[in-house]
């Protein structure tokens, strides 16, 4: 049997790029299970299956969603994806895919943590999460911030920002920063704090979108009580919808200029308050309403709130309301006599 080229570096980044970025490593059998489908967005996003091919194995998906049972090779998801499967066997990467950059995640030891690769694909750019190996997926890994070891030696000022380009762009310029893989869309964990702790200052710069502002926002609230003088900057006046460092640096500004923005933007007094809304720009359609804000307990024992309007007197106020129960005591019951 000949050996043909694979066509899992193609589907790969497509896949997951419609699960989030990155996907699970294979099981046993070698099948990645638990997914979202490329093909189709639905109210079934795990029923998909991808079997990654190889030179001598050619791999293969299947679906079963409720009442839907679709498998085949994965030349025939290629197919259906519109990518012609004969365009990988002339020995040369498709120009459908291509690798632009990896950037590596360090431990607090140097030690490789894992990779986030920047791709091109026919629908665009994405990132891909990948183990030390270079395998997808980063599950049972301990996130940490990009150039962590850095961060850790650093006692004056560190550059926080969105993407991995920009903080290196910014480490290129002398500077320490750092940025967490994920995007926008990739929450900050409150032990991430540790890692700041014994810095003078950080700045936070937000890309020129919502979703940048709100995950500034949100790091900025993490790192309030931890770090003594945080500066939590607007997006970088000039650059367009999305901008961000990289293209406020290309438009030939400098460095200096961004210490003067930041020496001139007030230090942060008080937390901010973050509005909650899903960054998955993928599932738009399955986003709920967001909440206002988060608000601490002092906060709201010292506000003036409305007087709750009432249903059922002196039983059930309007809004949500739990009942709960053991089993089999009448609870569907009671529900139905309100």
């Amino acid at each position: 049997m000949s050996a043909f080229r694979p066509l899992w570096p193609i589907l790969e980044p497509i896949i997951a790029s419609a699960n989030g970025g990155s996907l699970p490593r294979p099981n046993s059998s070698g099948w990645i299970t638990g997914l979202r489908s490329p093909l189709r967005q639905d109210e079934h996003p795990g029923s998909f299956s991808v079997k990654p091919d190889s030179e001598t194995e050619p791999g293969g998906f299947r679906d079963f969603a409720i009442g839907h049972e679709d498998k085949g090779s994965l030349a025939e998801l290629a197919r259906r994806l519109g990518i012609d499967p004969q365009s990988s066997s002339n020995g040369h990467k498709p120009s459908r895919w291509e690798r632009i950059a990896r950037y590596t995640y360090h431990d607090a030891a140097g030690n490789v943590a894992y990779l986030v690769d920047r791709e091109l694909t026919e629908r665009g750019k994405t990132f891909v999460q990948r183990r030390p190996d270079g395998s997808p997926g980063v599950e049972g890994i301990e996130r940490v911030p990009y150039h962590l070891p850095e961060l850790l030696k650093a006692r004056g000022t560190v550059y926080v920002v969105e993407g991995e380009k920009d903080a290196d762009r910014l480490r290129a310029l002398g500077k320490v920063a750092t940025t967490n893989a994920g995007g926008a869309g990739w929450r900050w964990p409150e032990e991430w704090a540790r890692y700041f702790e014994g810095l003078a200052r950080v700045v936070i710069i937000p890309d020129n979108d919502s979703p940048g502002i709100r995950h500034a926002r949100q790091i900025a609230s993490v790192l309030y009580s931890h770090v003594p003088d945080i500066r939590l900057m607007e997006p970088l006046p000039g650059v367009g919808e999305k901008g961000d460092v990289s293209d406020w640096l290309d438009q030939g500004h400098t460095i200096e200029e961004i210490i003067t923005l930041a020496s001139r933007t007030p230090r942060l007094g008080a937390p901010p308050e973050i509005a909650l809304e899903p960054a998955n720009d993928q599932n738009e359609e399955r986003r709920t309403p967001p909440l206002q804000s988060v608000r601490s307990a002092a906060d709201l024992l010292r506000s003036e709130l409305p007087e709750a309007r009432v249903v059922v007197e002196g039983l059930l106020p309007e809004g949500a309301t739990l009942l709960a129960g053991k089993p089999k005591i009448g609870k569907s019951w009671l529900a139905l006599s309100l």
